[in-house]
């Protein structure tokens, strides 16, 4: 297979990869290119190229475009999410559409993963993708999937915990199993996070939210796993939160404005028009 790819510039490096922004040619499309770093870590590299397959129909992770782990060093090309990750959404202020718009994309995403029997164990605000749709609005995807599991239906699977330490459920450092709902724990202090700057659950009793987007941010952060909800619940809560949102009613701009200007327009006219 031919090279085709232009690398423009790195986008990110860690142990695992290193991650370019390029070039399709001679299409001109812009991709990311993630590049094997540490040839010792080949398995979960081609682990996550197998997932990232298996997600090809779920529109909330970012798209497989190309892959060939048989070259030096093996490399995947993935949709090139332009607007950066949900990190750069963290304590930015970011206004409530938003922060619901962009957590129902996750919500959906995950509940698709889940409903496949999978978990992905690393969810964290770099791991949220943003980009644009066909209408120019903001679309969140799920990303890195190195640390994600999907089942095979032959022989299934127990996961060991692992991902990033400040955003795991308690009962993994207890040794438990990584769940689903771990995920949701993960998740939750995600919308912690971009709500109120922080993963401080305290702040949950301080900041100002909506009361339904409060209650369902302190289910998934609920100590005991079986009492949080399901991604497919986050979702339909989130919907909730959306529709509520949209029917308030917009605050009319006030006319004062527009009565100096129009007084001072006069004002401007009858000056003009007397005889020096």
């Amino acid at each position: 297979m031919a090279w085709q790819y232009r690398l423009v510039r790195r986008l990110d490096q860690g142990a695992f990869g290193e991650v370019y922004l390029a070039v399709q040619e001679p299409s001109g499309r812009q991709v990311a290119i993630k590049f094997l770093k540490n040839a010792n870590d080949y398995d979960r590299f081609r682990l996550e190229v197998q997932n990232l397959w298996q997600q090809l129909d779920n529109q909330f992770v970012v798209d497989l475009v190309d892959a060939n782990l048989t070259v030096t060093p093996p490399f995947f090309v993935m949709e090139y999410c332009a607007h950066g990750s949900l990190r750069s959404w963290v304590g930015k202020g970011k206004n409530w559409t938003d922060v619901v718009g962009v957590l129902s994309h996750v919500a959906v995403g995950l509940h698709k993963l889940h409903e496949r029997g999978g978990i992905h164990r690393d969810l964290k605000p770099e791991n949220l993708l943003l980009t644009e749709n066909q209408r120019k609005k903001i679309v969140a995807k799920l990303s890195d999937f190195g640390l994600a599991r999907i089942p095979d239906p032959r022989t299934g699977f127990t996961c060991t915990p692992r991902g990033t330490r400040a955003y795991m459920a308690p009962e993994l450092f207890t040794g438990a199993d990584f769940t689903q709902s771990a995920d949701i724990y993960s998740f939750g202090l995600v919308a912690l996070e971009l709500a109120t700057g922080s993963r401080d659950p305290a702040k949950l009793t301080t900041a100002s939210m909506p009361d339904q987007f409060r209650a369902m941010t302190r289910s998934m952060l609920n100590p005991i796993p079986d009492r949080r909800p399901s991604a497919a619940d986050v979702a339909a809560t989130l919907r909730q939160v959306g529709v509520a949102l949209g029917s308030q009613p917009k605050k009319k701009k006030s006319t004062w404005g527009w009565w100096v200007a129009a007084a001072a327009g006069a004002a401007v006219l009858l000056l003009g028009g007397r005889k020096r």
